[in-house]
């Protein structure tokens, strides 16, 4: 689930990964029947060795504040196509943009699936992130802005925008 960033990634970077969103039980019963190794197969590497790739595929700092400044003209054009632009909040400059992606570290956010029959599903799976509705509410739309099921999947839905 969620973007493919498999292109920042090499072979070596391939490893398995134990995840609460396989169940070992099933696997233990019908070893057979599936693959343990796919599933658990998952790209790791230190973000210092991904900044490098990202640099040289043309990814940067500055390159991010320009297509951030593209989604938020074809947005301010949208808004303004559909009379929504008075009264309505401004959206988030890349600045902070930037700072509301930085403000939890992700390896803190929870990932945990929250099923769509939870009753206020939508609030319980934003987790920490509720609290900063206004801000998010700022946050240029895209397709996937509603796609979430966690608290982790909910920040990559509205802020992997670029």
């Amino acid at each position: 689930m969620g973007n493919d960033y498999g292109f920042l990634f090499q072979d070596g970077d391939l490893a398995r990964r134990r995840s609460d969103a396989i169940s070992y039980e099933y696997n233990e019963a019908n070893p057979d029947e599936e693959d343990l190794a796919e599933h658990e197969a998952g790209f790791v590497r230190p973000l210092a060795r991904v900044l490098q790739r990202l640099r040289l595929l043309g990814h940067t700092l500055d390159s991010a504040r320009a297509e951030y400044q593209e989604v938020l003209d074809s947005t301010t054009e949208l808004a303004a196509a559909y009379d929504q632009a008075e009264g309505s909040q401004s959206i988030l400059t890349f600045d902070e943009f930037c700072a509301l992606a930085c403000r939890h570290p992700l390896s803190d956010l929870e990932s945990e699936y929250i099923d769509f029959d939870t009753v206020d599903r939508a609030v319980i799976a934003q987790g920490r992130f509720a609290a900063y509705s206004d801000e998010f509410a700022r946050v240029p739309w895209t397709d996937n802005s509603d796609s979430y099921w966690s608290e982790s999947s909910f920040l990559s839905a509205r802020l992997c925008i670029l």
